[in-house]
């Protein structure tokens, strides 16, 4: 009976370690069983490192651990000063350096072959009997007690959590008595140490090559617990929104890939970073991450499109799934590459792609983990190009308008309200590519990560072309000359031919005064007038002329007719009686709307008798009208003197051609009997003779000539005062062009 007691005894006591694991008791850190150093006289304390093995096998021969003398360490020269709370204060003394060769973590002691890190590394101390009631420190996943427990079996380090940095080691003590603070005389320190700056700390198992993408457990900035004296920097690519549990590890995509320096042959030369430890000074950083494989099995890329609000890849439903975005450097302005996790603001860009991992397979593959098990993509989406029209932002966000148009050429016209800007803020101005056939929020920044565009002003509210260069991003404030017409304009660095061009109007809000100050040489009539459409197109409804100390004039168009005021072509004017000469501070006032909208333009003169420092305040169509009216007017005036100048031609003609028959009928005669000699001595004498004979005619054909020409000169006067007669009479007109 005794012996079947013992024998049930030592059953339970060699099972429950194990029988706990798969009860679940103490889940958080598993038991992993009692295990036996090789040589139980050996009472010389040590600390010893097993690859993962779970549970220990007791009877594993010590001499395939890697091995250190808890005597065989260094002094570190400074205390370590741990703040526990509640101003609480636990000071650490001697603390003694457990210096671990990183490259003695893969290549065993006595062999020669590298040795992959699958899964994680025990760290056991021996002999256990002796050690295990004065080793305490502080666990990354135990929540209670700030983190610190009694060593119990194993520590270990895994991607999950690792337990390198500080152990304390004080006899005769317990947790809740080191929590209350005081002084610790002796502690040990376990420390990675690189023999070269980028050897590297590798979980090995990924199986795939950079160009699968299989997804990573990466550590995070809680690896380590915050009092080991041990830290974890993430690499920059991997940032607190990314999937996983807590700050202990992150999902990463495996995307990048870095050359090793490898510390054995049989180590594969690329690998993916996840970030760097730092541990005590001096002590040396090194990187940690996983090797790279050779599975280059690549799934093809398909569509990505949104229905009823949910993103889909391909067929693909992926609200279930972990979605990663990402750009490759040559997609950007700004530097990359660049990964984005979609958590619940989606932005998808032109050129991404989208690798989708199902999150039911990544939670059970990853629960307990295993670097063997890296997931690949379940789906692969491509954003390609799609057709866009340029759209204003304010302040780097899309802003809607309130109407559209698209003019004969083709162009769209795109018209936006902005309230009046008060005090001392400034607004942003700047376009981006609204795509055509997508309406939803992910796609508002679609290009914005591929190209910029340029904003243009090309006319200010009153309808005066301006000349300003182009810029990405215009800046306006309070002044109120930002309402206008604008281009959004395309670059040369824009290839993309699904891009359209287009133009912006800002106008003021509903019942807005926009008020603006127009500065003039002196009190022209000309000046008192309101555009009969502003920029938006609506009509004009009443004018108020408002002169200082002078009674308000008001002229409501409906009434067609009324004293001072005329109507041009595209202006309304107020002319003053010959008497009044309007004076500085002079406002008008210019109201404008429809059926659902209006809006007021008050325009104060400023008048002075230097040269005007606005733009010039000219129509321009009417400049174009009386551009063209003297052009014609030009013309007419070369036709009537290319006319006089032909005729006066064929009168000189006439008269040369009548002297030359007077002298022919002179001399016929004399010609027929005479020599070659005598006729050329004959000629001579007789044209003498026809020359003295013709003074007379000459002089009357002069008078004629002269007389002629006087009357075309009178005709020539009677024209040219007609024509100023018709401009003088046309003078009021003229202006009011």
């Amino acid at each position: 009976m005794n012996s079947l007691l013992t024998v049930l005894f030592m059953f339970l006591w060699k099972t429950l370690p194990w029988l706990m694991v798969i009860g679940g008791v103490n889940s958080y850190y598993p038991r992993l069983g009692n295990y036996v150093c090789q040589d139980r006289n050996n009472q010389d304390e040590r600390f010893v490192i097993l690859d993962g093995k779970d549970p220990i096998d007791e009877n594993l021969a010590e001499s395939f651990f890697r091995r250190h003398k808890l005597s065989d360490t260094s002094r570190h020269d400074k205390d370590i000063t741990i703040q526990l709370g509640e101003g609480k204060t636990l000071t650490v003394k001697n603390v003694n350096i457990i210096k671990i060769i990183l490259k003695d973590l893969f290549v065993p002691e006595g062999r020669n072959n590298y040795v992959k890190l699958y899964t994680f590394l025990n760290f056991l101390f021996c002999p256990i009997r002796k050690i295990e009631n004065k080793i305490y420190f502080f666990d990354s996943i135990k929540i209670e007690d700030n983190g610190l427990r009694k060593y119990d079996q194993t520590t270990r380090c895994t991607v999950e959590y690792c337990n390198i940095g500080l152990y304390l080691y004080e006899e005769n003590t317990e947790v809740g008595t080191l929590l209350k603070g005081g002084t610790i005389n002796k502690a040990f320190y376990v420390a990675i140490v690189p023999e070269k700056n980028e050897e590297f700390f590798s979980f090995y198992g990924l199986k795939f090559t950079v160009n699968v993408k299989a997804l990573l457990k990466c550590p995070y900035k809680e690896w380590f617990h915050k009092h080991s004296s041990a830290t974890f920097e993430p690499m920059e690519y991997i940032t607190d929104e990314f999937p996983g549990v807590g700050n202990r590890h992150k999902y990463v995509p495996g995307y990048a890939e870095r050359n090793l320096e490898k510390i054995h042959q049989d180590q594969n030369s690329k690998g993916f970073i996840c970030g760097r430890v730092r541990q005590l000074k001096p002590l040396p950083t090194f990187n940690v991450g996983f090797e790279y494989g050779m599975n280059n099995d690549i799934i093809k890329s398909t569509n990505v499109r949104f229905d009823n609000g949910i993103l889909f890849c391909g067929s693909n439903d992926l609200k279930d799934y972990y979605v990663f975005g990402y750009l490759s450097k040559r997609y950007q302005l700004i530097e990359g590459p660049e990964w984005k996790y979609f958590k619940d603001n989606i932005k998808l860009h032109y050129g991404q792609l989208l690798y989708a991992y199902k999150k039911s397979d990544v939670d059970e593959r990853y629960n307990n983990f295993d670097a063997n098990k890296a997931i690949p993509p379940s789906c692969i989406g491509e954003n390609k190009e799609l057709p866009a029209t340029l759209k204003l932002n304010i302040n780097g966000s899309p802003v809607s308008e309130f109407k559209s148009v698209v003019e004969e050429d083709g162009t769209y016209v795109f018209y936006y309200m902005i309230d009046e800007i008060k005090g001392t803020e400034v607004k942003l101005l700047s376009c981006y590519a609204n795509l055509d056939n997508h309406k939803n929020d992910a796609f508002n920044e679609y290009y914005a990560k591929n190209y910029r565009f340029n904003i243009i002003m090309k006319k200010t509210i009153d309808k005066r072309i301006v000349s300003t260069p182009s810029e990405f991003e215009k800046s306006i404030n309070k002044d109120n000359d930002f309402y206008g017409i604008y281009a959004c304009k395309t670059t040369s660095q824009t290839p993309n031919k699904m891009l359209k061009e287009s133009n912006i109007v800002i106008v003021p809000a509903n019942n807005q005064v926009l008020r603006l100050i127009k500065k003039i040489v002196q009190a022209k009539a000309e000046e008192l007038r309101c555009m009969k459409e502003d920029i938006e197109g609506n009509k004009l409804i009443q004018m108020d002329v408002t002169i200082p100390t002078q009674k308000v004039i008001k002229f409501f168009i409906k009434d067609k007719k009324k004293t001072n005021f005329d109507e041009a072509i595209l202006y309304y004017y107020y002319i003053p009686d010959n008497k009044i000469k309007y004076q500085n501070e002079t406002k008008l006032k210019c109201h404008y709307g429809n059926e659902t909208r209006k809006i007021f333009i008050e325009i104060t003169h400023d008048v002075n008798e230097g040269p005007p420092k606005n733009f010039p305040t000219s129509d321009d169509k009417l400049l174009l009208y009386v551009a063209g009216s003297l052009g014609i007017t030009g013309l007419i005036l070369i036709i009537i003197g290319a006319v006089v100048a032909i005729l006066i031609k064929k009168k000189r003609k006439k008269r040369r051609l009548k002297e030359l028959s007077l002298s022919k009928s002179g001399l016929s005669g004399g010609l027929n009997k005479s020599s070659t000699s005598k006729s050329k001595s004959l000629m001579t004498a007789s044209s003498k003779r026809s020359s003295s004979k013709s003074i007379p005619n000459s002089k009357s054909m002069k008078t004629t000539s002269s007389t002629s020409k006087s009357k075309n000169n009178l005709n020539n006067i009677k024209i040219t005062a007609n024509i100023k007669t018709k401009s003088k009479s046309g003078s009021k007109i003229s202006k009011i062009h």
